[in-house]
């Protein structure tokens, strides 16, 4: 894969959130997929949900045709240190980033690391 070559959209995308990100209901905010860069890692490549991880509080998954459904590009942006990495690019206003929101699974830090 090259770098920033478009995605498929079938490729499921791994989006780790940061605990500011819980809401008092105990659902993950919108606001965690504001950024207009989004980071995300390619699970098809990254295959290890932990890595993702890193030190926050959990990991949402969702597929690229539901960013690109949203008018979102979504490419591989490898890096030298993660061969996973990829952007889901695009304006996200509130509606897009709830919209994703709801398209996405969430997994909590507790379940990715007792299911190692």
């Amino acid at each position: 894969m090259s770098d920033r070559e478009p995605l498929e959209g079938s490729e499921s995308l791994w989006r780790r959130f940061h605990r500011t990100h819980i809401v008092d209901n105990g659902q993950v905010s919108s606001i965690a997929f504001s950024d207009p860069e989004l980071s995300v890692d390619i699970a098809r490549i990254q295959k290890d949900m932990s890595i993702t991880l890193a030190g926050e509080a959990g990991v949402s998954d969702f597929r690229a045709s539901a960013a690109q459904a949203l008018d979102q590009q979504t490419v591989a942006d490898p890096r030298p240190d993660n061969a996973a990495h990829a952007l889901v690019i695009g304006r996200k206003p509130k509606s897009v980033q709830r919209k994703m929101r709801n398209a996405a699974s969430f997994t909590s830090r507790e379940q990715i690391l007792s299911s190692r």
